[in-house]
């Protein structure tokens, strides 16, 4: 579990969520960001935000930690199996509102309107409420 964040670790969360991990080792962590988000890889890769980084994770884990970080090819950044917090998050979203929408058309109450008034037109269930 990280520790709770500084403001300028907290800032650079912005950045580094969007990385993906591609290679990660006692000493070592690479970063890989899409094609089109470059311009975050460059943020990230300012020497500002690389010491803010390199000394959170010197603290957290008690040694120091070579980080580097690169901008992805397209095919690369397609083919490549890591995930980043973005996209972690994204599908875990998404696999909670299919899981709503699944309970919501199970529930007693949703089949008897159907079965009521029939198949609505569009039938999209709202799980943003």
């Amino acid at each position: 579990m990280l520790p709770k964040l500084s403001n300028a670790h907290r800032s650079l969360a912005g950045f580094f969520e969007h990385a993906k991990i591609l290679a990660c080792s006692a000493d070592r962590i690479e970063l890989g960001f899409a094609p089109e988000l470059a311009p975050l890889a460059e943020l990230a890769s300012e020497a500002d935000s690389l010491a803010t980084m390199k000394n959170f994770l010197r603290e957290h884990y008690g040694r120091p930690i070579e980080l580097s970080i690169r901008v992805l090819a397209a095919a690369e950044a397609a083919s490549a199996p890591a995930r980043s917090v973005v996209d972690i998050n994204r599908a875990r979203a998404d696999e909670e509102k299919r899981k709503r929408e699944l309970e919501a058309r199970a529930h007693p109450i949703y089949k008897k309107v159907l079965d009521t008034f029939g198949r609505p037109l569009k039938e999209e269930i709202r799980t943003d409420v």
